[in-house]
């Protein structure tokens, strides 16, 4: 019986890949943690406070106060969207590389348990996932279409023993 095939062995392949993932995730907050953007790009502007005795001085005062705060905060988040993608983009740079070999090794070493290559092949997909679900976010519809499409069709025939001697074939050729 393969070993992959029993519930615990799809409990540990599954255990791996989490752990795989959380690993990454808590290592590069521990070794490159987020910036402060308190820092970067300045305090949160502050919300105007209304009273209930207000002149209609005030009140117009406070309707202007009130326009000005939603200009600064619609800049303060772009601003703050804008480090943060730059932020997302350097640790994804980190991530590619390290999901890449361990799915490599993954295929590579075929007399690991099932279970344990299966973590080790799952774990940098999940991993990618999360870090490329805000940039799919904001890139044009063709191209989240374009990645999803293929990142399936790898994933189906990196899972299908005959597709893959097949294309295997087709390689050497």
């Amino acid at each position: 019986m393969n070993s992959l095939t029993t519930k615990y062995g799809k409990i540990y392949a599954f255990t791996i890949a989490i752990f795989f993932t959380l690993t990454l995730f808590f290592g590069t907050n521990t070794f490159y943690p987020e910036p402060d953007y308190k820092k970067i790009i300045g305090l949160e502007p502050s919300y105007p406070i209304q009273h209930e005795s207000m002149t209609k001085e005030d009140r117009i005062a406070y309707q202007t106060s009130l326009k000005k705060y939603e200009l600064e905060q619609d800049a303060y988040y772009e601003r703050r969207d804008n480090e943060q993608s730059k932020y997302e983009g350097r640790v994804l740079i980190f991530f590619a590389p390290i999901c890449l070999i361990f799915m490599f090794l993954a295929f590579r070493y075929k007399d690991l348990p099932p279970p344990i290559r299966l973590g080790i092949f799952g774990g940098p997909v999940i991993s990618l996932l999360f870090k490329l679900l805000p940039y799919l976010g904001s890139v044009w519809s063709g191209a989240r279409f374009l990645v999803a499409l293929s990142v399936f069709l790898l994933l189906i025939i990196a899972g299908t023993p005959a597709l893959r001697e097949k294309f295997k074939f087709k390689f050497k050729e």
